[in-house]
């Protein structure tokens, strides 16, 4: 693996930048958990549904995984594997990788075959962490059983003695989309996780918070969950390990009594349009992913003047937040709703082609430096010297910056504003997505010539469509589609298919030669492409969701037997729909029903029963 510290040559000083240098205590993710395990032991540290643990527990447990990695060899900067849903196991386990010296991934568990053998192959896990259901996919690697290994962990005392970890040891490993293709593995540290979680007031972590673990472990936002809380002596609580609905995150919030909640963009536009009590008795709400909308910032600022409302930004190579923007009592006359400032031990740059830096209100490109960059791409060293390039700002012998990849622009009180994206990159559902991916990953398949991936709006949504030239063109032919479709399904996650793919016969270019994109047809209703047959609604619910569904999905034609998730459907399109039908057919339903019953025949017979 080509894991190094990457220590590039420096220019000379150009110019000044926004910097936040709140004073930062060297420390490892397992030293900032001691000391709230030293602090206040009998606090609850994580908790859901079933079961609670204290922090005096959660040490003792870990303690015991953490000794069990070390008897398997794991020395540092090792990579274990975590595949497994989350859930307060899944949690202390990663925590025992920690205190072992080890480096974790976290993948989701629909990660599809062909994108977990790349990974695999990757990153080369010493150890994959499981349960006994998905052993069956780790046919070469060593393998813990995660539920063998929490009965033996309850039991067991064990003297673990604790491994030296300095602030440049690997904490984890997050793959994202890529630019190449496939995707790329960011390679964080312990001091680049202790900066985002210790010192930034902004956040408001302290023992009186109640996190709610929210995020896929996958995502890197699951590191101001899990790490927020339990560095700070907070109770974190796992969100029940099923599909993300209004319904169960209200009835977990007050059960709970959730303090604080990160949202991506979409989920907090939602909640703040169908459900904004959910909000009445949270102090702290962040939200980040994606751009954030000023009417919900002010919907819900109007209703609760007293939350604390938090538009957190930036890449997970700056690890999680490079800045945060706190909602003031004045939100009138907001046009847009800025990033803000640079979070503690960060430095934020936005400057012209040239590495000079913009004078206000004028865009530029934005670099973020300190320390919470990462270290690497995993065995990418060619992306990793692109990306983190030498910093001409500072003093210091090999420091970096990041280019993010954004433009933006300072705004004349010291704010920044978010401009967009300077090339393909996109977020969809707050995962990003590297379009060049999808396109090459299309360009691959044995009867494309050419493939354009780019988003397209819709009613609020953000839609990813494709545009492709077959090398024997026959334009009418929606089954290619189809086809196209389960060739994506089959090598990238759910978020990154496209909603629509077109067969063109040629792309529009400008005087230049180069494509326009501009004028590439806007889909304004997809057609099926789907598999299943034609099946017309017959009763008259069954039309009433048809309907429905043709409207919130944007397609065509759909039959009583196609599933909703293959046409496209997702969790906040899931939530929209059943909040309608409950208002408009005064039913009380939940999003459940829509998962356990895809198609409009099993739809309409359980809501009839």
């Amino acid at each position: 693996m080509d894991i190094k510290n990457i220590s590039p040559t420096l220019t000379k000083p150009l110019g000044q930048c926004l910097t936040n240098n709140a004073s930062i205590m060297i420390n490892s993710i397992p030293d900032m958990f001691k000391e709230q395990v030293k602090a206040t032991p009998n606090a609850i540290a994580l908790s859901d549904n079933k079961e609670k643990l204290t922090y005096k527990q959660l040490d003792k447990v870990t303690d015991n995984f953490a000794q069990v990695l070390l008897n398997h060899q794991i020395n540092l900067d090792n990579v274990v594997l975590i595949y497994a849903e989350s859930s307060i196991k899944t949690i202390a386990s990663i925590l025992g990788v920690l205190k072992a010296g080890g480096c974790y991934l976290a993948l989701e568990v629909d990660t599809v075959c062909d994108r977990l053998a790349y990974i695999l192959e990757d990153a080369s896990p010493s150890l994959v962490i499981t349960t006994s259901d998905k052993a069956n996919k780790f046919v070469e690697q060593s393998l813990i059983d995660l539920d063998e290994e929490w009965d033996k962990a309850l039991e067991t005392d064990v003297e673990l003695q604790p491994v030296a970890l300095s602030k440049d040891q690997l904490a984890y490993i997050s793959y994202t989309s890529g630019t190449t293709g496939r995707p790329k593995g960011v390679c964080v540290t312990h001091g680049a996780v202790r900066r985002l979680v210790k010192g930034e007031q902004s956040l408001n972590l302290n023992s009186d918070t109640t996190f709610l673990q929210l995020a896929p472990l996958a995502f890197d936002a699951s590191t101001l969950e899990v790490w927020g809380t339990l560095c700070n002596g907070g109770n974190l609580v796992v969100y029940p390990n099923e599909k993300v609905s209004p319904e169960v995150l209200e009835q977990v919030v007050d059960t709970h009594s959730i303090n604080s909640l990160w949202l991506t963009a979409g989920l907090f536009h939602l909640m703040v349009d169908n459900n904004i009590e959910i909000f009445k008795n949270i102090a702290n709400v962040l939200a980040g992913g994606d751009v954030i909308s000023v009417q919900h910032v002010q919907k819900l600022m109007n209703k609760f003047p007293y939350i604390n409302f938090i538009n957190g930004y930036g890449p997970t190579e700056n690890t999680t937040f490079t800045t945060t923007w706190t909602a003031d009592k004045e939100l009138k006359d907001l046009t847009s709703v800025p990033i803000g400032k640079p979070i503690n031990g960060t430095e934020v740059y936005i400057l012209d082609s040239n590495l000079l830096p913009v004078k206000d209100e004028e865009i530029g490109s934005l670099y973020a430096g300190g320390e919470g960059l990462a270290r690497c791409y995993l065995n990418m060293s060619k992306e990793t010297a692109e990306k983190f390039i030498p910093n001409p700002f500072s003093l210091h012998h090999g420091q970096r910056m990041y280019d993010t990849g954004d433009l933006a622009r300072w705004r004349n009180n010291g704010t920044i504003e978010f401009i967009g994206r300077a090339d393909g990159q996109l977020k969809i559902n707050g995962y990003r997505v590297e379009t060049r991916e999808v396109e090459e990953l299309l360009k691959s398949h044995p009867d494309i010539l050419d493939a354009i991936v780019l988003s397209q709006s819709c009613d609020q949504d953000k839609k990813l469509v494709a545009y492709v030239i077959l090398k024997q063109c026959d334009c009418t032919d929606t089954s290619k589609s189809v086809e196209l479709k389960n060739f994506l399904r089959e090598r990238l996650p759910k978020y990154m298919i496209p909603w629509a793919i077109s067969i063109l016969k040629s792309f529009p270019l400008t005087k230049n030669g180069k494509v326009d994109r501009g004028l590439l047809p806007k889909l304004t209703f997809n057609s099926r492409n789907v598999h299943t047959e034609y099946t017309p609604p017959e009763t008259a619910l069954e039309i009433y969701l048809t309907e429905l569904w043709e409207e919130f999905l944007k397609i065509d034609s759909i039959g009583v037997n196609d599933d909703f998730f293959e046409l496209g459907g997702h969790s906040l399109i899931v939530a929209q729909l059943v909040s309608h039908i409950r208002e408009d057919k005064k039913l009380n339903i939940s999003s459940k029903i829509l998962y356990l019953n895809p198609t409009i025949k099993m739809l309409a017979s359980a809501i009839n029963s």
